[in-house]
């Protein structure tokens, strides 16, 4: 993502200890057998995952869904390996009973003979006590639950920083003159407010600060096709931002992970031929614009579940006012109980 911190903060953690709890700083747990770790949207709990493997040996990161669909004749790689299992709350599966995704990583483990792991989810995805017990139930053994905490004002004048602000003393004044305080300390939200004032224009909101982030990430594009960008339609901003808004909501939607170019017919990616009357010139555009970001696997994902739902809920928001009823939109997001499923709870 254009403008992301290259510095990494070590991180503090609130651990609970039956009815007490402490600070810590996350890279004490290194030893551990397990642990579970919980922050809120764009709080960085993906980011300390890979930093935390990068200093284990025999560490590998992998995200929830797919450690689940992995075949087990390829999920063998993991046999012996630390795993960072990231986003259980992406997991949970859309209509269905929010345990099972946790079930299904558990299975898995037991079939790897129970090697060392650790697992992410938004705080407010986790099922508590009946989460942990499940856990526990596989590891034989305390399982501590991590919560990510808010970064320091230290940690946050580092990352201004590294993200280029010559005055991060004035940039954090204009941030509280506008109320915008409460993005400082979440790692996301902070690189999006940089990146969304880098020409001196600042939001009244969060919600601006989201949309002036997307009006800079649509106008540049990804690295490996910056050299192509010449033989391609041009195609304006607000098109490929409302392309990417379409192809977000279909990904939430649908419970596909990722978009593909290559018209591949995996059940797990959408490609832009699938999407009914959209402008194909701008659905490509959009996913080789900085929004989305390139997979190993050849796939591409939007750079962040924040900005995810934020676009889907601007397309959802514009199908309503054109007329689709808000009722059924609602009921596209919601389980048998009539309930906005886990999954959608940050879109809806």
């Amino acid at each position: 993502m254009t403008g992301a911190s290259s510095v990494f903060v070590p991180r503090n953690v609130t651990v609970v200890d039956g009815k007490r709890s402490r600070s810590a700083r996350l890279e004490e747990f290194r030893s551990d057998r397990a642990y579970v770790l919980l922050g809120d949207p764009g709080a960085g709990k993906t980011r300390a995952f890979h930093e935390e493997r990068k200093e284990d040996p025999h560490g590998d990161f992998v995200t929830a869904r797919r450690f689940i669909r992995r075949s087990p004749a390829r999920a063998a790689q993991w046999e012996g390996r630390t795993l960072f299992i990231d986003g259980l709350d992406e997991a949970r599966a859309t209509g269905a009973d929010p345990r099972r995704p946790l079930d299904l990583i558990l299975e898995r483990l037991e079939r790897l003979s129970d090697p060392k792991f650790r697992i992410s989810c938004r705080a407010a995805d986790w099922l508590g006590r009946n989460d942990l017990k499940e856990i526990i139930s596989e590891v034989d053994g305390d399982v501590r639950v991590l919560h990510l905490e808010p970064l320091t004002d230290r940690d946050i004048q580092d990352i201004l920083v590294d993200l280029g602000e010559s005055d991060p003393h004035a940039f954090l004044r204009k941030a509280h003159e506008r109320g915008l305080e409460g993005l400082l300390e979440n790692p996301q939200l902070l690189r999006l407010l940089v990146e969304a004032t880098r020409d001196g224009e600042w939001p009244a909101d969060r919600s601006g600060v989201l949309e002036l982030a997307c009006r800079k990430l649509a106008n540049e594009r990804n690295e490996e096709h910056r050299a192509a960008q010449r033989a391609e339609t041009r195609v304006p901003v607000d098109r490929i931002i409302a392309a990417a808004s379409q192809l977000s909501a279909l990904l939430l939607m649908s419970d596909r992970d990722r978009v593909s170019l290559n018209g591949s017919e995996d059940p797990t990616a959408i490609s832009p031929e699938d999407v009914a009357g959209g402008n194909q010139a701008a659905l490509v555009n959009a996913v080789k614009s900085n929004l989305f970001e390139g997979r190993p696997d050849g796939g591409f994902e939007v750079v962040h579940r924040l900005i995810s739902e934020f676009l889907a809920a601007r397309f959802l928001h514009a199908r309503i006012e054109a007329g689709v009823p808000a009722g059924r939109v609602l009921a596209l997001m919601a389980g048998g109980d009539g309930v906005v499923v886990n999954e959608l709870r940050g879109l809806a």
